[in-house]
């Protein structure tokens, strides 16, 4: 798909219809991949979102995934918030706990 956008010469005219078309998909696509990875190589990334290996760094870290310096891969932003989502259960079990002895 990716190579069909960009790679022909679109008219002027139809050119920032074109340009639109991919941005939207490639965000679409780049939601998907938080979705439903929780890591996640460069070079796949690259090849799901269109873009060369080296372009993927600016559009994924800001979508807030962070890459791991040892294995070179990319944690997604849903992997993230999972962490948080574990975080904040524990905090609403130790809540629960001290209503309970309050409560007693």
């Amino acid at each position: 798909m990716w190579q069909a956008l960009q790679g022909y010469q679109w008219s002027p005219q139809v050119r920032p219809f074109v340009d639109a078309l991919v941005a939207k998909k490639r965000s679409d696509m780049l939601q998907l991949l938080s979705e439903g990875y929780s890591m996640l190589s460069a070079a796949k990334a690259a090849s799901l979102l269109g873009l060369a290996e080296g372009e993927v760094a600016h559009l994924v870290e800001a979508a807030g995934w962070k890459q791991d310096m040892e294995s070179g891969m990319y944690h997604t932003a849903a992997q993230q918030a999972a962490d948080v989502d574990l975080e904040g259960y524990e905090n609403l079990r130790q809540l629960a706990q001290y209503m309970v002895h309050l409560e007693s």
